[in-house]
């Protein structure tokens, strides 16, 4: 039996999208890569399959350093590598989880050997370290917990990404930015700007230039295929309405498959009316990595796959410079449920793709943000009835959760419920499983996991919903 999980191998000038999953202290963290996610979601379905449902396991009586492990923590199992033994008692052994970068202390008992083919994966969680700062020496040069509290601040964006400097013993000197549209923001120099920390070289700078994403590529000696490739997705270019500044995220493009001119008609920008959206594409996988949206009075959420997310983004920043674009728009008020057409969301004031739903008093009227799910009064004033992008299904795709009815008998689920799984999911990033044998259904009940929680099992523990009996465990 194999005794330890190989470990990722980076080299410097890497550079890559990342999703921090632990923070100890700037110099100390762990993270995923964005493209690792799909696959660590489906390792953790496959071993909550394999070690729950009451399959008989194997517990290590006799562990060593460095062994690989199975253990569960709160329902749900991990990996682990054993980094520490300092005895027989109940938190004499330290494990460290690979898949998060976690260390915790258990009992010999809580081990279970971790199956070969578990171990064939390679630990998705790297450790990182900011390249070229350090902390400051009014305080002893350690890492205080309001720099590290701001830290996991500046790092909860959705748009991380970090280039290697150097390694040393799967340890990686890190530059770590947050994404913007011309500028990356480097945090380690933004901890010293903000006097959390002292800078110790040239990796600290707070801003560096932004190159699109494909540019990056095209430079890198490692990838000149991608120069070709790139000559011919130009003449692609021409037959779409896209500025050149559009281009800095190639994902979206290489995702919608946009090589040729034959998908080129998949983006075009038409303006012209359009009775009704086109439906929202099922989402074929099983397991995913997902954007809940919103919840429903069912508790039905909507959510749109991660691969999406920049399309989504695009669409948006589009829609709008249409709509600002029309000096010689008119108010409408002739519109009937059903309709489609573009509304402005009152809170940030953007426009997004909707459908009326019903009118309302006051010259309002309701509508479905259909990219999004959630349901708001519009001003008259509010609703725009050309419809850009018409020919790009429904983004936001509805799911149910699986396993939860309401309490006691009643029919609706109560708004301090709703309330809560808008607050645990909403905007996080979250893995997606669908049930057994719902596949071809329009919508499918699923698990949801948010920071490796299953939400239902989570609201059926703390007394918010009774176990539907119903579904399939």
């Amino acid at each position: 039996m194999k005794q330890s999980i190989l470990k990722q191998i980076l080299h410097p000038g890497d550079t890559f999208r990342v999703n921090i999953v632990h923070i100890e202290n700037p110099q100390r963290f762990f993270v995923i890569k964005f493209t690792d996610l799909d696959e660590l979601t489906k390792l953790e379905y496959e071993m909550d399959i394999e070690y729950s449902k009451g399959k008989q396991t194997h517990i290590i009586y006799f562990p060593k350093l460095h062994m690989c492990c199975a253990l569960c923590i709160e329902e749900k199992w991990y990996r682990g590598s054993i980094e520490e033994i300092n005895g027989n008692g109940p938190n004499d052994i330290r494990v460290r989880l690979v898949d998060d970068g976690r260390s915790i202390t258990v009992g010999w008992h809580q081990l279970h050997t971790l199956k070969d083919r578990f171990i064939a994966w390679r630990e998705f969680a790297f450790e990182c370290s900011l390249a070229d700062i350090k902390p400051l020496k009014e305080n002893n040069y350690k890492w205080t917990d309001t720099t590290i509290t701001e830290f996991i601040r500046m790092t909860s964006s959705l748009h991380l990404q970090i280039t290697i400097t150097s390694s040393n013993q799967f340890r990686y000197q890190v530059v770590l930015n947050v994404e913007k549209r011309y500028l990356d923001i480097n945090l380690g120099g933004l901890l010293v700007k903000c006097k959390h920390a002292l800078s110790t070289g040239p990796n600290s700078a707070i801003i560096s230039p932004s190159l699109p994403y494909w540019a990056k590529l095209i430079q890198d000696d490692k990838q000149q295929t991608l120069t070709s490739w790139y000559e011919n997705f130009k003449k692609t270019l021409k037959s779409l309405p896209i500025d050149s500044e559009d281009l800095e995220d190639l994902e979206l493009f290489e995702k919608l498959n946009i090589s040729n001119s034959e998908n080129s008609d998949l983006l075009e920008n038409s303006t012209e009316i359009v009775p009704e959206w086109l439906p929202a594409e099922p989402i074929e996988k099983t397991v995913f990595t997902a954007f809940p949206t919103y919840v429903d009075y069912d508790a039905s959420i909507y959510l749109h796959d991660a691969d999406k997310h920049s399309l989504l983004n695009w669409i948006c920043k589009k829609n709008n410079e249409q709509v600002n674009s029309d000096l010689d728009r008119s108010i409408d008020d002739n519109w009937a449920p059903g309709e489609a057409c573009l509304a402005r969301y009152y809170l940030d004031r953007c426009w997004y793709r909707a459908v009326i739903q019903r009118s309302l008093p006051n010259n309002k009227f309701e509508v479905r943000f259909v990219d999004y799910g959630n349901i708001e009064s519009c001003e008259v004033v509010d609703l725009y009835r050309m419809t850009p992008f018409a020919n790009i299904p429904i983004q936001a795709v509805r799911f149910t959760i699986q396993g939860i009815r309401p309490k006691d008998g009643r029919e609706t689920f109560g708004f301090n419920v709703l309330d809560l799984i808008h607050g645990v999911v909403v905007d996080k990033m979250c893995a997606v499983i669908v049930a057994y044998g719902e596949e071809n259904k329009d919508v499918k009940k699923c698990s949801i996991r948010c920071n490796g929680n299953d939400l239902g099992k989570y609201l059926i523990k703390n007394g918010c919903v009774s176990v539907n009996d119903y579904d399939d465990e």
